[in-house]
């Protein structure tokens, strides 16, 4: 994201920064997110100001730091790759932390064990649909933006937009 601008849209459709295991690196995604929807630039130095008041370790949300994580990524062409990875694993550990309350309901010994068995598919249900609405509502985001942006870009008034599409119509 901080290479490749498209990496955004990806990331939008993919993730939330509770999908990263470790917090500076919920951080870093959440700054991003922020610029982005400000419609600020993102880069290394942007985001590092983000970062600051974070509370997080300046050796880890430093310039130096966010460069020596872009020039970690392999491949910038491969984010929606990255994001799908990130997101599998966020989803893994969402079913072990929903199999760990399980299994202590379990270990309870319910006097109803088909309601524990409601209760496990509901947890593990969740976890899945929560996925399918993530990708919806930043779907539902990218889209108001794009919207604002056009907006922007004719004036508000629709003279220029007009123009646009009478040429298309040529």
């Amino acid at each position: 994201m901080l290479i490749v601008d498209d990496a955004i849209l990806d990331a939008t459709e993919t993730l939330q920064a509770s999908d990263f295991y470790q917090p500076v690196n919920q951080a870093i995604f959440a700054s991003v997110m922020e610029l982005w929807k400000e419609g600020k630039a993102i880069d290394v130095v942007t985001v590092a100001e983000k970062l600051k008041n974070t509370g997080l370790p300046e050796a880890a949300i430093s310039t130096g730091a966010l460069m020596s994580l872009t020039a970690g990524t392999p491949a910038a062409t491969n984010s929606q790759q990255y994001c799908l990875i990130i997101k599998q694993l966020s989803m893994c550990r969402a079913l072990i932390s929903a199999g760990g309350a399980v299994a202590e309901l379990g270990y309870g010994r319910p006097e109803d064990v088909d309601q524990l068995v409601e209760v496990a598919e509901a947890e593990v249900f969740a976890i899945g649909a929560g996925a399918a609405k993530d990708t919806l509502e930043a779907a539902r985001t990218v889209a108001d933006k794009t919207l604002n942006q056009l907006e922007e870009l004719f004036d508000g008034d629709g003279t220029k937009m007009a123009e646009v599409l009478h040429t298309f119509g040529d």
